[in-house]
């Protein structure tokens, strides 16, 4: 018999043979913990995945491809901006329960098992293991205890709302979106420079440079001194995120200000590019659309990996729901009734620029920018890619696809260093498509001076992340660290929060037992007074600490996607629990990263021929006839 525990410590019932846990990391004796075992067998199961959404959107409906049915616009499908072929854990948290349940059936092949237990509260596993059982003639039982967790990081407008019929959810979000948000942006009629458009998130602004009449962000950094020697001008698009930084009103007046400076760059904001009664023409637009998605959704369709016997519908039920005729759905026409507008005012002449991630929003832009035919769009790799960010990947047939319904794609992804490309080449990202480019979000790299051997304090320093789950176990690590007497190696622990999730407020809530500062100071100065780095799993800061020559630790992944960015590295400590950073603390390492990992020239030189060579072959484009 094999039990499995869903938020159950220990198993008090009929001897069993193996016992599981569904999501804790630090398990006990012969006990197995399904995170560890779901991340060891992380690649295989990444690149069935891969497939199973690239067969997934082929399926054949009516003698067509699923795909083909859904068309928003030309040359872009509704499926390129569903939840399922975006990937985004992120958004997405059943991905991770669909990853374990495959690493539970690939553990449990050779157990030879006759009897399985559920011990959890969730009726959709419940569900999933008794349909499995039965197919393999195995007794199932379901012990249903502990409380099912609210919430599972899906977008939603509150409980109540998440109760409604996806589609009149959908039309919720549009009013929704235009009562909080869209009304307060001013359509202006800004006239547009003639010279490249690039789109950017905002704020992650300069702010001292804003005050001063300058748009600096950074995610561009130094390109925008490369750009003003352009002869020409540049246009702006910004997409805003809600952030401490700045609110959305006063990001609207910093781009009413710049434009009023009259500078040689124009400033719009996405919103503006809404059609005239956006509510009631998106709405429209969607309710079209939507009849039409749950129409496909109500077909029986293929949701098991490989040659899985594991059928994980009932949890992507929702995820394909709310892609088809739900919120996510409602958002894809918004973002492809905007992008058209923009691309009639902004075409990508001579060339757009956009920061990729795979989001739904870039598939509309790339889809409106490319019914240009002299368009040129390039995509800015600004992150440092993180292995296990399946949005940044699909199955490799996907890139030759060239029909009606195929993926948007840019001409051009720009590449800021040899990790990513290898990881991209590795997952037969097409190498025509790729573009070697400095890291302009990582320069200062370049100039990161290593700490000393021995920090004259012994300082500690904690780098927590965005996800306020994630910070949580993360300050609770070092919490039971500093009870098992590991934190005595240091003088001193700064705490350092993530700009999007403020860690003070957190932090006082859990009354730590040690003295701690919370630090606003740059990484850049407080790196050179640690000893020691703990950071959180996602953070791309670890990369900053590897670079400036400081030891570091990095949490684990808890339960969920490992997304370090240096995942793989042998010098990369890793820990789940108290004794674990114990030791590491007593032993730390320092990580030594290749000198090619990231393209850091501060002359900008691959950037500056290939703007060059843009511009040359837009002059020659538009010289024909």
């Amino acid at each position: 018999m094999i039990v499995l525990l869903d938020g159950v410590a220990r198993w008090h019932g009929a001897q069993a043979e193996h016992v599981i846990h569904w999501s804790r990391v630090d398990v006990e004796g012969r006990d197995i913990s399904l995170p560890v075992e779901t991340d060891r067998r992380v690649e295989r199961i990444r690149d069935e995945y891969l497939t199973w959404v690239r067969a997934f959107g082929e399926t054949p409906v009516e003698g067509r491809p699923l795909k083909d049915h859904v068309i928003l616009a030309p040359g872009l499908s509704l499926w390129w901006m569903t939840l399922l072929a975006e990937k985004s854990p992120m958004k997405s948290p059943v991905i991770w329960q669909v990853f374990k349940l495959r690493a539970l059936e690939l553990v449990t092949e050779t157990m030879g098992m006759l009897a399985f237990v559920y011990c959890g509260p969730n009726p959709l596993l419940a569900a999933i293991f008794r349909r499995w059982c039965e197919q393999g003639g195995r007794a199932f039982s379901w012990e249903r205890r502990g409380r099912r967790p609210r919430g599972d990081g899906r977008v939603s407008l509150g409980r109540r709302v998440s109760r409604l019929p996806h589609r009149l959810q959908g039309l919720i979000w549009v009013w929704h979106s235009w009562w909080r948000r869209w009304r307060r942006i001013p359509r202006r009629r800004t006239e547009p420079v003639v010279g490249p458009t690039l789109v950017t998130y905002v704020p992650n602004l300069d702010l001292e440079a804003l005050k001063a009449g300058r748009f600096r962000s950074h995610y561009w950094n130094g390109l925008h001194e490369v750009l003003e020697k352009r002869a020409s001008g540049v246009n702006w698009v910004w997409l805003y995120t809600p952030t401490s930084q700045l609110s959305l009103r006063g990001t609207v007046r910093a781009c009413r200000r710049l434009n009023r400076k009259g500078g040689r760059d124009r400033f719009f904001m996405l919103e503006e590019f809404l059609p005239a009664r956006a509510p009631w023409a998106i709405s429209r637009r969607f309710w079209r659309l939507s009849g039409e998605g749950r129409r496909l959704g109500a077909r029986p369709l293929r949701f098991r990996l490989g040659d899985s016997r594991i059928d994980f519908e009932p949890l992507m039920a929702h995820d394909w729901a709310a892609s088809l005729y739900g919120i996510a759905a409602a958002e894809a026409v918004a973002y492809a009734a905007m992008f058209e507008r923009l691309a009639v005012r902004l075409p990508a002449r001579p060339w757009g620029c956009y920061l990729w991630e795979n989001q739904p929003w870039e598939q509309a832009l790339v889809a409106a920018w490319r019914r240009d035919p002299k368009a040129s769009v390039i995509a800015n790799e600004h992150d440092v890619l993180k292995p296990l960010n399946l949005r940044l990947f699909a199955d490799p047939p996907t890139y030759e696809d060239t029909g009606p319904s195929a993926p948007p794609l840019p001409h051009l992804l720009a590449v800021n260093g040899a990790h990513a490309e290898r990881h991209l080449a590795r997952a037969g990202f097409p190498a025509k498509r790729m573009v070697a480019t400095e890291a302009l979000r990582f320069q200062t790299l370049a100039a990161a001076k290593p700490a000393p051997e021995q920090p004259a304090a012994r300082t500690l320093l904690l780098v927590t992340g965005y996800l306020e789950g994630e910070t949580r176990f993360q300050l609770r690590l070092v919490a039971s660290a500093a009870r098992l007497g590991g934190l005595r190696f240091f003088e001193r622990v700064l705490v350092k929060g993530h700009p999007f999730l403020p860690v003070k407020p957190i932090i006082e809530s859990m009354r730590m037992p040690f003295n701690y500062e919370v630090s606003a100071r740059p990484l850049t100065e407080l790196f050179p007074l640690a000893a020691v780095a703990v950071m959180a799993n996602s953070t791309g800061a670890v990369l900053d600490a590897a670079f400036a020559g400081v030891s570091v630790v990095v949490c684990d992944a808890l339960d969920g996607f490992d997304f370090s960015p240096l995942r793989g590295l042998e010098q990369v400590r890793k820990v789940a629990n108290g004794h674990d950073l114990v030791e590491a603390l007593k032993a730390p390492l320092r990580v030594v990263l290749p000198d090619d990992f990231f393209h850091l020239d501060p002359e900008l030189g691959r950037w500056r021929r290939l703007i060059e060579a843009l511009d040359s072959v837009a002059a020659e484009t538009e010289a024909r006839p």
